[in-house]
């Protein structure tokens, strides 16, 4: 889900101050040549910036998201508008549920609200006091989960629309930005939900909304997640530390020093080592068990995202710099820098990993040789591009851009 925040506009201010020393920065790696292919596209139009986008299953329907306050649905293959579903205020996530026959908004306008995803017909509306930053159904789809700009989430019940209760930041500090247990709101079992806001991560009894845990930092919290066993909890922050505590009792376990703001942590599969990344530049890799630093990835300005690969022996990550980077993710070695004309928004592997796609404010997407570096082809779209991923098969790749536009490109 789409998410935007405070917190994010006003990192745009940060990017700006490093626009004069990136315009004078030239990649140090190879240079790439640009591809012959000759990219096709169908393209979506709305009459406001993109949001989001993304395919149902079978691939036969797009859904989009957008600032003109509508999400819509249409045919993938002809780019037919089959539906409109309105609000009042910028449409900041949707989704469909697991049959796909509702779909769940989330809108700047102080609503969530559920769609019948074959008519448009209007199903439910939960209203909220402020801009509705996300939301998503729990597993058996009977109750959902919103989090709003106005220091709340909400607990809703998913067939009638009634709200259950609030989980309220007790401080009243700042927005509650969300919760996250691999891409869904509660833990396993869903029995506990885990927030966060300006100073402090949350776990929440799920049942009742009573506050069972806080897990604080000394400015705003950015982000955390459960390890898989629900033991542990990441957070991170821009008090420029990610920490590592016991989910059960509370206690710090780990504190992981950067040297900015950290806008981004995960743990690898064995979580035996952790990846931090920030605004001072770096990705870090440290010992999850001892808390050591052991190695550091580092850019010419801050870091956007990182991740390891299948068999993490590689890091990727992308930056504002105007690259994407692979590292060897046992020495923190240089192994290719993917280069763009602007900052880097994200990037990720196919999956055999032969490939890698980046995303940028440069107005393109790009696919990659993952080997070589080599530029295979460009996505073109005349504003900056917000996302993009892969069809299943790999044969169609989605784009979405602040040009008012989802395209989906295939070539040969």
């Amino acid at each position: 889900m789409i998410q935007f925040s405070k917190r994010r506009l006003s990192f745009i201010v940060v990017l700006v101050l490093g626009w004069v020393g990136l315009a004078s920065y030239q990649p140090i790696l190879a240079q790439t040549s640009v591809a012959t292919a000759e990219p096709n596209s169908t393209v979506f139009r709305h009459d406001g910036g993109v949001n989001g986008a993304v395919w149902n299953k079978d691939e036969t329907r797009l859904l989009t998201w957008s600032e003109d306050n509508t999400a819509r649905v249409w045919d993938a293959n002809s780019g037919k508008l089959l539906l409109t579903l309105s609000h009042t205020g910028a449409v900041t996530g949707a989704t469909w549920n697991k049959d796909e026959t509702r779909i769940l908004t989330c809108s700047a306008d102080f609503a969530a609200r559920v769609w019948d995803a074959n008519t448009g017909k209007l199903l439910l509306t939960m209203p909220n006091g402020d801009f509705v930053e996300g939301g998503i159904w729990n597993k058996d789809e009977t109750r959902i989960l919103t989090w709003a700009n106005n220091h709340t989430a909400q607990v809703w019940d998913a067939r009638t629309g009634k709200l259950l209760f609030i989980l309220s930041d007790p401080e009243n500090a700042s927005e509650l930005y969300g919760a996250i247990y691999d891409q869904a709101l509660w833990n396993k079992n869903e029995t506990r939900i885990l927030t966060w806001t300006a100073f402090a991560a949350r776990i929440w009894d799920a049942h009742t909304g009573k506050l069972l845990l806080s897990f604080r930092h000394e400015k705003e919290v950015v982000g955390a997640l459960w390890n898989k066993s629900e033991t542990r909890i990441l957070t991170w922050s821009e008090d420029s530390t990610a920490r590592v505590w016991d989910a059960r009792t509370g206690t710090l376990l780990l504190t992981l020093s950067h040297d900015n703001g950290v806008d981004g942590a995960l743990w690898n599969k064995s979580e035996t080592r952790i990846l931090t990344w920030s605004a001072d530049s770096t990705a870090r890799v440290w010992d999850a068990r001892t808390g050591k630093l052991l190695f550091t990835l580092a850019h010419i300005f801050s870091v956007q995202g990182a991740t390891w690969n299948k068999d993490e022996t590689q890091i990727l990550t992308w930056s504002i710099d105007s690259t994407a980077q692979v590292w060897d993710a046992k020495s923190g070695q240089p192994l290719l820098t993917l280069s763009h004309d602007d900052f880097v928004w994200g990037a990720t592997w196919n999956k055999d990993e032969t490939r890698i796609l980046t995303w940028s404010l440069d107005k393109t997407a790009r696919v990659w040789d993952a080997h070589t570096g080599e530029l295979l082809v460009t996505l073109p779209h005349t504003d900056g591009v917000g996302g993009a991923t892969w069809n299943k098969d790999e044969t169609r790749i989605l784009t979405w851009s602040a040009d008012k536009t989802a395209r989906i490109w295939t070539w040969h």
